[in-house]
């Protein structure tokens, strides 16, 4: 560990740096901390930091016939069934529902940002 800090010029004893801790090691009793500025900037770093209730903005990763995949943070992804969104529901009639489909796929298009709020945390579907 010597070498490693004689050798880097960043980091130095007794200078300070803004980190974020990313785990824990039990067995080697560590803490895994990065200094990468997208690690800092991502509001969440694992599902469990998601709280429920919340009102989050995700960024649309796909929209299909049934709902919404959104991307809320790296590596963190959601659901939105079309059952539950306030905007276009299908009717249940046959001809119409051909129609608020097209405005579903038309309003809900990949890469666009809505707001969507968090109603389960649930990994498994």
């Amino acid at each position: 560990m010597e070498s490693l800090l004689s050798n880097d010029k960043t980091f130095k004893v007794s200078s300070v740096h803004q980190g974020r801790v990313t785990g824990y090691n039990p067995v080697d009793n560590l803490y895994l901390v990065s200094f990468e500025q997208k690690v800092l900037d991502q509001k969440f770093l694992r599902l469990e930091d998601v709280e429920l209730g919340s009102t989050l903005e995700g960024t649309i990763e796909k929209a299909g016939d049934s709902g919404i995949t959104v991307t809320l943070a790296e590596g963190i992804t959601g659901w939105i069934p079309m059952q539950h969104s306030s905007d276009v529901l299908p009717g249940t009639d046959k001809k119409k529902a051909g129609k608020e489909l097209l405005k579903w796929n038309k309003k809900f298009k990949e890469g666009s940002k809505i707001k969507c709020k968090v109603i389960s945390t649930s990994d498994v579907l």
